[in-house]
């Protein structure tokens, strides 16, 4: 006669998941099985159930995959009376919050196989509140219905059961700097930024993979005034990182002499970067 498993008692007491991993199980009594699987790597556990039919195990802790449980028979053979699915009950981290431009561009370094979701409020200056939820890709979410001094909350979630927690802010990026005098054949470049913010310049060294490399730091006044002294007259384009020093709001900005035609990019302590144009003037860049 077959073996069937859908008439073979296996009862299991919790689900295994991410956090708990300990199988628990009602069967019947003095049955030997092996617990097999291959997520991250292949394996095998065996364990005896006792006088009372109870059958317990510690398997390796998994975020997904699943785990076939067999009854070894009299005769040797195995036989498949269950598979358990692994289920991901890990908590959600913040969500990366990045300024750019006028923009938020939210992240995750959350790996899952389950669909992401990004829920954003913004509460503008009249008081009055805008909610958005988007699907998170693996690329991040950009949201550009701020404006300077609106406050936001953002988190990202699974289902409404399983969410990370609301991260606050007030929407403040850095302004693009201005230059009086980034003109080709100037030597000293004076120019205008935050108060007080750290500017690292780079250079261009190659046009063909646009390597920049590192040519001085300056600090700002209180006033945001900054100038710098160039080793040779100015002839190709050069790179600003601009860091605010109060939050670490960072912004970085390439310039083309006389076609001032700046790309910016900026990120919160801790987060990275990511590029986007901004066009002082409707001068195509050229490289």
């Amino acid at each position: 006669m077959a073996f069937d498993s859908s008439q073979f008692k296996f009862d299991l007491t919790k689900p295994i998941t991410s956090e708990q991993s300990e199988l628990i199980a009602k069967t019947y009594p003095n049955q030997t099985f092996v617990v097999q699987y291959q997520n991250q790597h292949y394996g095998e556990l065996k364990s005896t159930s006792d006088d009372q039919g109870n059958l317990k195990l510690m398997l390796p802790k998994f975020t997904s995959g699943s785990f076939n449980v067999y009854i070894i028979q009299k005769n040797g053979n195995w036989q498949l009376v269950e598979t358990i699915e692994v289920e991901d009950e890990r908590p959600l981290p913040n969500p990366i919050i990045k300024m750019i431009d006028s923009s938020l561009v939210i992240s995750s370094d959350f790996s899952t196989s389950e669909q992401l979701y990004v829920e954003v409020q913004i509460e503008k200056k009249n008081g009055e509140i805008e909610v958005y939820n988007e699907l998170l890709s693996s690329k991040g979410k950009q949201i550009n219905k701020l404006q300077s001094g609106d406050k936001y909350k953002v988190r990202v979630y699974v289902n409404e059961n399983r969410s990370s927690k609301f991260l606050e802010g007030i929407f403040n990026p850095i302004n693009q700097p201005t230059f009086e005098n980034f003109i080709e054949g100037e030597k000293t470049i004076k120019g205008k930024t935050e108060p007080n913010a750290i500017i690292t310049v780079y250079e261009l060294q190659y046009y063909w993979s646009e390597s920049y490399v590192l040519v001085q730091q300056v600090t700002a006044d209180s006033g945001g005034n900054f100038s710098f002294t160039n080793k040779t007259n100015l002839n190709v384009p050069m790179k600003f990182l601009i860091e605010r020093e109060t939050n670490l709001i960072k912004r970085n900005s390439n310039f083309l002499p006389k076609m001032l035609l700046p790309q910016f990019f900026g990120f919160m302590k801790g987060q990275k970067f990511l590029k986007t144009v901004v066009r002082l003037q409707s001068m195509p860049m050229m490289f």
